[in-house]
C-alpha cells in the first residue's frame, strides 16, 4: 500500500519538475503477497481524490534490483533491515530510509508505518499521514540531486497532520480541498504496533 503510493507521488514530482526522462521508477513489496494483482482499492481510492495516477501492478523485489537501481527506498526499518540483508555485496543500489531525507520535511527521521498494523489510528488518517509526510520526504530526496520543486507549489500555508503535532507548513499540491478538514484534526502518535512474524525466504 505504502510503495505504489509513494511512486505515484514520486512520478507526479518528476513530471511537475520536468524530469520524467530521467529516471527510471519501479515499486515492489518484499513478500510475494499480491504478486499480480493491482493497487490496493482504498490506497486507489485516496490517490484518486487527489487526481493521482493508479497504475499498478504488484511484484515483488528481486536479486536484479540490487544490479538495476542506485536506489532502493524502504519506507520503514523493517522493510530497509531485509534490503540489507538480501542485497548482494556486489550490486549498486543503496538501500535508503525514505524518512532519511528531511532537509525539506522538517519532520525527524522515521518510518511510514504500515496502516494495516495501526491500531489507534483510523486508516484514512494513516494513508493521509503517508501523503503528508511521503510527499516532503519525497522533494528532500530531489533536493540531494539538486532538483527543486517550483515554487508555486510549496508556499501556501495550511495545517498538516504529522506523527508529532499539528503544525504549520508548507502546502503540497494535493492537498488544498482537504486543508479546512485538516487544520481541524487531532494528532496522535503512531504506538502499540502489532508485529508480524513471517518465514524468511531468499529471493530468486
Amino acid at each position: 500500500m505504502r510503495s505504489p503510493m509513494i511512486k505515484s507521488m514520486f512520478m507526479d514530482l518528476l513530471k511537475t519538475t520536468n524530469q520524467t526522462d530521467d529516471w527510471i521508477v519501479e515499486s515492489a513489496g518484499i513478500g510475494w503477497w499480491d504478486v499480480g494483482k493491482g493497487m490496493d482499492p482504498r490506497a486507489k481510492h485516496h490517490l484518486e481524490s487527489y487526481g493521482l495516477n493508479t497504475s499498478h501492478i504488484v511484484r515483488e523485489i528481486c536479486q536484479d534490483d540490487f544490479y538495476k537501481f542506485e536506489y532502493i527506498i524502504a519506507t520503514d526499518e523493517r522493510d530497509l533491515g531485509f534490503l540489507d540483508l538480501e542485497a548482494p555485496e556486489d550490486g549498486i543500489s543503496k538501500c535508503v530510509l525514505l524518512g532519511s531525507f528531511n532537509s525539506k520535511a522538517k519532520f525527524p527521521v522515521s518510518d511510514l508505518p504500515d496502516p494495516f498494523f495501526l491500531k489507534t489510528k483510523p486508516l484514512n488518517d494513516a494513508l493521509e499521514d503517508i501523503m503528508n509526510r511521503g510527499y516532503w520526504y519525497l522533494v528532500s530526496f530531489l533536493d540531494t540531486f539538486g532538483v527543486q520543486v517550483p515554487e508555486v507549489l510549496t508556499t501556501k500555508k495550511v495545517k498538516i497532520i504529522t506523527t508529532v503535532k499539528i503544525r504549520s507548513s508548507t502546502m503540497n499540491p494535493w492537498h488544498e480541498k482537504m486543508s479546512s478538514l485538516q487544520a481541524g484534526w487531532s494528532a496522535t502518535k503512531f504506538k502499540d504496533r502489532i508485529t508480524v512474524k513471517s518465514t524468511h525466504r531468499k529471493l530468486q
